[in-house]
């Protein structure tokens, strides 16, 4: 049995088809398929079931999956230790994020662990807010989806308040909503589909009621933007909201509702030096922006909930 085909198996089994385990490897499907193929062939089993719907594991490949991580977790520990990099704090370690933490968190705090960690270097990736999760990809991954996945461990989970914001001169045109189910007559600020999940499930199935969606984006910066000048109200964490001096708060983390940031690293990783430290100070700085992150109330008794 070839390493190099319990390799590819691996990432066929994690990514639930050979387009994906062809991305996270950066080879073509077809190779994928041939070290898969070779290996069933080797074992004289099939591995995965149902083809044609998706690469699902069959009961051999259940049982070989455990292995195989073993084995994949000793060759990974293995290199580290031939190559002396679990020692030092050197380095580079991946962190996936939302635009939350990766465009307001990290960045303003990032020269703190450059004083401590000089030699570590942090990739941080932005995206949809449920990706990252690959064990090819990523080392921590900062997520609103605590669903637990592959190897990835939750070390720490913290409550992000939302709120819902606009500029005081579209405010002198139109009068407060009352509540957050009374917009009528106002202008709301929307996300696309792909960010339709991060949103607090009281904002998602109650929230802006009556109101004209007078633009819609993905992108978080862009409908910041679009608040401050004046196109209608936001939802926004609050910790990005508050900051804003062009905005005010309509509502607060009371009336809109929380969700949950959750910590991952990944298992296989999470002892070695470089990541622990990346990982010990991403906890760090949510324990201590606690506060921000649930946000403050100015909206006072502007509106009420529902």
């Amino acid at each position: 049995m070839d390493w190099d085909d319990l390799r590819f198996f691996l990432a066929v089994a994690t990514g639930g088809g050979l387009a994906a385990a062809a991305r996270s490897l950066r080879v073509s499907p077809v190779t994928v398929w041939r070290h898969v193929a070779a290996l069933e062939q080797a074992l004289e089993v099939r591995l995965f079931e149902d083809r044609k719907r998706g690469y699902v594991l069959s009961a051999a490949g259940e049982r070989l999956l455990e292995t195989a991580r073993r084995i994949e977790g000793e060759v990974f520990r293995a290199r580290e230790a031939i190559s002396g990099a679990a020692d030092a704090l050197e380095g580079e370690v991946r962190v996936t994020a939302p635009e939350l933490v990766a465009n307001q968190l990290l960045p303003a705090n990032l020269h703190r662990i450059r004083e401590r960690y000089p030699e570590l270097r942090i990739e941080l990736i932005t995206g949809t807010p449920t990706a990252g999760l690959s064990r090819h990809e990523t080392d921590i991954a900062l997520r609103f989806d605590g669903t637990p996945h592959g190897d990835f461990v939750i070390e720490r989970r913290v409550v992000v308040g939302f709120g819902i914001y606009a500029a005081r001169p579209y405010l002198k045109r139109h009068r407060l909503p009352s509540a957050i189910n009374r917009f009528d007559g106002h202008n709301l600020i929307a996300f696309d589909d792909t960010a339709g999940h991060v949103a607090p499930e009281r904002w998602l199935y109650r929230g802006g009621k009556g109101a004209k969606v007078s633009f819609r984006s993905n992108s978080l910066n862009a409908r910041i933007s679009a608040a401050i000048a004046g196109h209608g109200c936001v939802l926004l964490p609050c910790l990005l909201g508050d900051d804003q001096r062009g905005l005010r708060q309509i509502f607060a983390a009371k009336d809109v509702g929380t969700l949950e940031l959750f910590l991952f690293v990944n298992g296989r990783l999470r002892h070695s030096p470089r990541v622990a430290a990346v990982a010990g100070f991403i906890a760090e700085l949510l324990d201590a922006s606690t506060e921000a992150l649930l946000g403050r109330d100015d909206a006072g008794t502007t509106g009420t909930g529902i």
